[in-house]
């Protein structure tokens, strides 16, 4: 060592800092390339306060001082005091970025696992994590590293100071790490890091919503906003993530992941002008979801309210599933949407109805209904049409003892036999009569709450006995109504809705279904109509009805409105539909 060297080695052990950079500043550049081995000897064997002084001439020497930052990161662990890594942290950025940030991310160490243990990050590894967040936004390169250390408790603060780029691999960790066990600290740190990272997050998380091909991640970002960054913290994601969070998430089809967005911008009254530039949206999606959105804060919004009852009112079915969807999710207690909602109880698709229905439960509004429609309803007569006196003679009723042996025959076991009889007949069966069978242990479909009282109901015609009830129901169904050649748009509605609700319908044999029609003298504007009978382009029929499903126990009755289609292709292949709207439970 030359003479200059050896006095700036000697003022380590004596000197202070500002007579060391006093020093260091007459050294022309020659001599202070000579520094760099000696320092990095002293970084090795020194004591800790003859290595902080080593480690800051080292930083004055800027670039000069590559070579040392290798040695400048391993120093803290042979050290006793902390000051040692804050030297160093001051020092590496100004030697460069180019040099000490890649020397920082080949000194990680592997990623924590997953589990009670893996979150409290190792020592050596949050040293070199409070180097980079020194660097900031130039040490941007490590940013896909750090995010592999999003469950630690500090890769979270120098990811927050690499700004968008940070963000970026922040949002690819959690969309990849998506699943049921994904620890919650790694969407609360993701928070913390788009908190810090603040309005210039709004494009990386726009572009990961573009970039993301599936529901799991996008559902992952909206964790990130469900936990949120830290409370101790006291930061908040601006309102521009809330922003591009709504233009994504209510563009989806995704039903969860739209009720998730409901729930988050809930309670974000300052979001109510990007949810009104929504409701303009040609997107049918943005639209519905951006208006039920504020009817949930604003239920007397005039805007929000028409924007949604027209969407109701399209010719479109996929329209208005969306805004029932819509509605639905975003749980808006706007009672004025309970018109429109009742008029889709008329409506031709199941799904429409369904939805309708479903709609006014989650909103709380169909025990407002309730009441009232139920009021509305008045018994059919049961009885059907019965046959001319000219018609064909019906086949015999056939002898208990056949019916009997019949039934052990095809269930393979002994039957304890009651009583067979002959129900009302429907007028357009003329090759068939129906017999109500009663026998204990029947072994077929259990009915109503009498488990040893089996009732089922059977075709006869003449030489076999077809059962009308049960999963094959359809099939002897269709099978009938071919060798009868019926033309269902001629017969009496309510005969052919009592023969369906008869044969395809539990609760049947107890009389707990009646089929019912609006009454008259009710004062109430119903949402249902009586029996129907439509012909369709096809060839088919669409049969239509309603019954009150009525049952009862010690702790009071039990009343609900159903609506059933019944739709008959022209090969008489029959496909249900059961839809409950309304119910009500009376205590005794």
């Amino acid at each position: 060592m030359n003479t200059t060297t050896n006095r700036v080695i000697e003022a380590l052990y004596c000197d202070g800092k500002a007579q060391l950079t006093a020093l260091v500043n007459t050294l022309p550049e020659s001599e202070k390339r000579s520094l760099v081995e000696p320092l990095m000897s002293v970084l090795q064997s020194g004591r800790d306060d003859d290595r902080i002084n080593a480690i800051y001439v080292l930083g004055l020497l800027g670039p000069i001082a590559s070579s040392a930052v290798p040695a400048m990161i391993q120093a803290p662990q042979t050290s006793r005091l902390a000051n040692v890594g804050w030297e160093v942290t001051t020092a590496l950025p100004k030697i460069g970025a180019q040099y000490a940030v890649p020397a920082l991310i080949e000194a990680l160490g592997p990623p924590p696992q997953e589990g009670a243990q893996g979150w409290a990050t190792r020592q050596h590894d949050a040293r070199i994590m409070e180097h980079l967040a020194a660097f900031g936004p130039e040490a941007a390169s490590a940013a896909p590293h750090l995010a592999a250390f999003l469950g630690s408790y500090t890769a979270e603060d120098a990811l927050g100071k690499m700004g968008p780029a940070a963000v970026a691999a922040v949002l690819k960790r959690v969309q990849v790490q998506q699943g049921s066990k994904t620890h919650p600290y790694i969407y609360i740190n993701a928070a913390d890091v788009l908190a810090s990272v603040g309005s210039a997050s709004s494009q990386p998380l726009r572009e990961a919503f573009d970039a993301a091909t599936t529901e799991n991640q996008r559902l992952a970002i909206l964790n990130i906003f469900q936990h949120g960054p830290t409370s101790s913290r006291r930061m908040s994601l601006p309102l521009e993530l809330y922003v591009v969070l709504v233009e994504k998430c209510f563009a989806q089809e995704g039903r969860e992941l739209c009720q998730k967005t409901h729930e988050i911008v809930a309670s974000r009254s300052d979001l109510i002008p990007a949810l009104k530039a929504g409701m303009a949206s040609t997107n049918v999606y943005i639209r519905a979801n951006s208006a039920a959105a504020v009817l949930r804060q604003k239920p007397d919004d005039a805007d929000a309210l028409e924007n949604i009852l027209s969407l109701l009112k399209n010719d479109d079915d996929k329209v208005k599933l969306v805004a029932l969807d819509a509605v639905a999710d975003a749980k808006s207690t706007c009672d004025k949407l309970v018109p429109g909602l009742t008029k889709l109880w008329r409506d031709s698709s199941s799904l429409i109805r369904n939805g309708a229905t479903k709609c006014l439960a989650v909103n709380g509004f169909l025990g407002r209904i309730m009441n009232d429609q139920l009021a509305a309803v008045s018994a059919i007569n049961l009885a059907p049409l019965a046959a001319d006196a000219d018609d064909p003679v019906y086949p015999p009723m056939p002898s208990n003892e056949f019916i009997h042996q019949w039934l052990e025959r095809q269930f393979n076991k002994n039957l304890v036999f009651q009583c067979a009889r002959r129900p009302a007949q429907p007028a357009f069966l003329r090759k068939h009569i129906l017999i109500e069978v009663h026998a204990d242990a029947f072994g077929r479909i259990q009915r109503g709450m009498m488990p040893m009282q089996q009732t089922g109901l059977y075709a006869f015609d003449g030489s076999q006995l077809m059962y009308l009830n049960g999963s094959a129901c359809n099939a002897t169904i269709r099978k009938i109504l071919q060798s009868e050649g019926v033309a269902l748009d001629r017969i009496d509605p309510n005969a052919l809705a009592w023969f369906f609700y008869g044969t395809l319908l539990e609760g049947f044999a107890f009389s707990q279904h009646s089929l019912v029609e609006p009454r008259n003298d009710a004062g109430i504007k119903p949402v249902f109509s009586g029996p129907s009978v439509v012909a369709t382009k096809v060839g088919g029929w669409v049969v239509s009805f309603w019954t009150l499903l009525t049952w009862g126990a010690c702790l009071g009755v039990h009343r609900s409105l159903h609506q059933h289609t019944v739709s008959v292709s022209p090969q008489f292949e029959i496909t249900a539909e059961h839809n409950q709207l309304v119910e009500s439970w009376v205590n005794h």
